[in-house]
């Protein structure tokens, strides 16, 4: 049977962008085979900069001088190393790996591998037995640039000494392991982070990630990717396709180990025994500010296919995302005996149990004696707090897509079903968690005479109610139920009877958690006190207008709408005034809808008009598309031509000649003649 690595399709391909090829010249070095120390003498000022002029098989593993800074492009090419040593040895200096030939399509940067069954990437050497393997395996692919490999025993990057520092900005750290299992769960196949004196007082060894790859490694311990005792910063990049007994990607470990993610992704990880993707342990940190944790997979029955603290000092998330992870006992984050576990912010959704789809939970909180936790932001799938001694606070914000998460909030708060319009929200997590004022704030409720009219539309507050003594930093949530249903459904009713709502302020900032009111309020069935139709006739080519049904005192017409075969459709002191197109036809009815609106019962309401074509006899429209002829009250206008106009009254008498494009005239029929184009208009 395959295992279950194997059966996951790893892409080779990086998202991040090409950088431009140079020549390497103003300082830079070719790096010798013979490999060896480097960069002996070099400083923040005048650093050694070293560069691959072809695919290099070290002679002697590299290791960067003490006290020296250093940078290594390898250029597209692949750097391999002896195998029984880390590939770099990074001792109390700085070191900086970036590939100008990163993303590059060129067959000489093009390192094809295959994933052998422990699920490291064999790059091709040249030999017929590669080529053997190569065929017959489940998984291969290419990466494009350069990569690091041949670390076959303390992996890829082995960081140590006082102040060591490694930084990877471009390229891929691949096809590395870690066979090191003395002095306790070391590991890191890809990168090792180690800590050889822990004496007070000393600079910390740091690794930084802007971008890259570390992928295809592994470690028979911990850290498949990479192993941390000290300052781990991942900005960018991707960790991805690692596999070991304890967090396939990373694993942290100690009281200095503190892992911060601010970007980049953390991937298609195998756990063997926990943590698919990061395990923190023993008084580790970890906090993600952003980033992705998706699709790693804890292969035991333990704990974590995301993320898994254990016995850790902090879990802090602020945002990212943790989804489609694989695991047993919280899918996504799995904590236990975790001193503080604070979550702000971030999307922790769609983690599952191994064969069963979103059975396991997305969040599985072990809780201790003595652990803080606390939840104010963020989006939340299944959730649980297992062991919870004692009166503790544990969730005063966020949002959750399920309601189980009642169980867990802090004193003071409570949890409601919300919706578009609320701060914050986002489709998916229908339950929303906001802290009440202590101080017991009220909301005083002015309610519009005659209570809100039924219109077919939820009631709006500040439209059908104001809500007084709200200061502006502050906005409301409502809820509401009747005494029949249960529980509160967001939002504010639709249909006509009485009502419970429950108002919640809440900053507008988006930090909650401010008062909650209780109301009742009843809604009525409004009655349209008019007509709801008007009827008039329309000819092709000509203009008119009929008068529109009297709406009530404050309200307003709308912008009409409908046909489009009526044209220059507008509305003015109380008349529809149209022109009809070419196309239409006598005994047809061509029908527009005028909103009326108003600020309690008829923001809604419409008015529908039904014009019948009609056939005008001795009139004939010739071409005129440009011309428009409109009137108002006691005028006529003439648009889109600056040509003479005539004017005549039914007796064929001409009432105005010239070129004015408003002319008064008293109320009336008229024909317009402009050029060879002929119009009726009637004016009021």
């Amino acid at each position: 049977m395959k295992s279950l690595y194997t059966a996951i399709a790893f892409l080779a391909i990086m998202t991040t962008s090409q950088l431009s090829a140079h020549d390497h010249s103003d300082g830079w070095i070719p790096l010798p085979a013979s490999g060896d120390t480097i960069g002996t003498g070099s400083t923040d000022e005048q650093p050694a900069m070293y560069y691959l002029t072809g695919d290099t098989r070290l002679e002697a593993d590299l290791v960067i001088a003490d006290g020296a800074v250093v940078t290594l492009c390898l250029n597209g090419y692949q750097l391999t190393g002896l195998g029984d040593n880390p590939v770099i040895s990074v001792d109390a200096s700085k070191l900086t790996v970036c590939d100008c030939q990163e993303g590059s399509e060129a067959p000489e940067h093009q390192h094809r591998y295959y994933r052998n069954e422990e699920g490291r990437f064999v790059f091709d050497d040249g030999s017929d037995e590669w080529d053997t393997q190569y065929e017959a395996a489940d998984t291969i692919g290419v990466i494009d640039g350069g990569v690091i490999t041949g670390g076959l025993t303390l992996g890829g990057v082995f960081v140590d000494g006082e102040g060591a520092c490694f930084t990877l900005e471009s390229g891929a750290i691949a096809g590395n392991r870690s066979t090191r299992t003395n002095l306790g769960p070391i590991g890191g196949g890809g990168i090792a982070i180690w800590d050889s004196s822990d004496e007070p007082g000393e600079m910390e060894r740091r690794v930084v990630i802007n971008g890259g790859q570390v992928a295809g490694n592994t470690s028979v311990s911990g850290g498949g990717g990479i192993f941390a005792y000290e300052a781990l910063t991942l900005n960018g990049g991707k960790i991805w396709g690692n596999r070991a007994d304890k967090g396939g990607g990373v694993y942290i470990s100690g009281s200095r180990a503190h892992f911060v993610m601010n970007g980049g992704e953390i991937s298609g990880n195998n756990g063997i025994k926990d943590a698919g993707a990061i395990y923190g342990y023993l008084y580790s940190q970890f906090t993600l500010n952003g980033g992705l944790i998706i699709d790693n997979v804890c292969e035991g029955s333990n704990s974590g296919g995301g993320i898994y603290m254990n016995q850790a000092r902090s879990l802090v998330i602020n945002g990212g995302l943790i989804s489609g992870n694989i695991g047993y006992f919280g899918a996504g984050v799995s904590t236990n005996w975790v001193d503080t576990i604070s979550i702000t912010g971030g999307v922790i959704i769609n983690n599952s149990a191994p064969g069963d789809e979103f059975r396991d939970k997305d969040i599985f909180i072990n809780r201790q004696d003595g652990t803080q936790l606390s939840i104010e932001g963020g989006y939340m799938g299944r959730f649980e707090v297992n062991q919870v001694w004692g009166n503790y606070n544990v969730v005063e914000g966020g949002f959750f897509v399920e309601p189980t998460i009642t169980d867990y909030l802090t004193e003071g708060a409570i949890a409601i079903p919300v919706g578009e319009g609320v701060t914050g929200y986002r489709e998916g997590f229908p339950y929303g968690v906001y802290k009440r004022n202590t101080n017991g704030t009220d909301i005083a409720l002015d309610i519009t005479p005659g209570n809100p009219a039924y219109d077919q539309a939820p009631i709006e507050a500040g439209i059908d109610f104001t809500a007084e003594g709200i200061p502006d930093s502050l906005c409301a949530v409502y809820a509401y139920r009747t005494d029949t249903i249960e529980p509160f459904a967001y939002g504010l009713p639709v249909d006509a009877g009485p009502y419970h709502v429950m108002s919640t302020l809440l900053s507008k900032n988006g930090k909650w958690y401010y008062g909650q009111t209780p109301f009742d309020i009843a809604i009525d069935k409004g009655e349209w006190p008019g007509e709801k139709m008007a009827t008039g006739m329309i000819a092709a080519g000509h203009g008119d207008s009929i008068a529109l049904p009297e709406i009530p005192e404050g309200a307003y017409f709308g912008t009409p709408s409908g046909d489009t075969r009526i044209l220059d459709a507008h509305i003015a002191d109380g008349y529809l005034y149209y022109t009809g197109s070419d196309d239409i036809e006598p005994g047809e009815v061509y029908t527009l809808l005028v909103p009326v609106g108003e600020g309690v019962n008829y923001r809604i309401f419409a008015i529908l008009v039904q014009l019948t074509g009609n056939e005008v006899s001795g009139i004939q429209s010739v071409d005129g598309d440009n011309l428009r002829i409109f009137t108002t009250p006691g005028q006529l206008h003439i648009a889109g031509t600056s040509a003479p106009a005539t004017v005549y009254n039914l007796q064929g008498r001409p009432v105005y000649r010239g070129t004015d494009r408003t002319i008064t005239l008293p109320g009336g029929v008229y024909i317009v003649q402009v050029g060879d184009t002929v119009r009726k208009a009637v004016v009021r």
